[in-house]
């Protein structure tokens, strides 16, 4: 049985690299048998699966993975309220997923765009909970972006009015935008 790693997830399929070379097999969610597609990550060594004539190719069935090493999973509240390592877990594991969606980074643009005016003009808490209605906009006009929408909406509601907070949801944007260009998170 060939073996090989997750090497790219999208939309309910992925590819899987194969030890020894070759080019990477494509295979659908249905095909899993150890775990749900939600749970798979890049990289997550796959002990075995068998390859059948597909509608596009070879496609993979029968996978079974090695469970992942789950990363610590950390409130929104807790990034919010703490910064440091809770925000830097959250932001890399969000923008993996959000590239993985394929979220395309001029999505979000505009939204980034008004959270550095509110940085450098000066925290108004008013002005924060404005951009609630253009990550709607945004998600409306993009799927992808709905769930970015759903975190930040969150952590919008958890700095209030408290600045050390607001610096924190600033942080954790910029992060998720840099984690997700390093995953490979294209511009348009």
């Amino acid at each position: 049985m060939p073996t090989g790693k997750i090497a790219n997830l999208r939309n309910g399929y992925g590819f899987i690299k194969p030890d020894g070379g070759g080019g990477d097999v494509h295979f659908h969610r249905t095909g899993l048998s150890t775990v749900k597609f939600d749970e798979l990550v890049i990289g997550q060594k796959v002990t075995s699966y068998t390859i059948t004539q597909g509608d596009k190719g070879p496609t993979a069935i029968n996978i079974e993975v090695v469970e992942a090493v789950k990363p610590k999973v950390f409130s929104i509240s807790d990034v919010i309220d703490q910064g440091g390592a809770p925000l830097v877990s959250t932001a890399e594991n969000l923008g993996r997923k959000l590239k993985d969606q394929g979220l395309k980074t001029n999505q979000i643009r505009k939204v980034y765009t008004a959270v550095k005016k509110i940085q450098w003009g000066g925290f108004e808490k008013n002005q924060l909970i404005m951009l609630k209605p253009k990550l709607a906009y945004a998600a409306a006009r993009h799927k992808p972006v709905e769930h970015l929408k759903d975190t930040l909406t969150e952590a919008i509601d958890n700095v209030g009015d408290d600045e050390k907070k607001f610096q924190h949801f600033v942080d954790f944007f910029e992060a998720i935008l840099a984690y997700h260009k390093a995953a490979g998170g294209r511009e348009y």
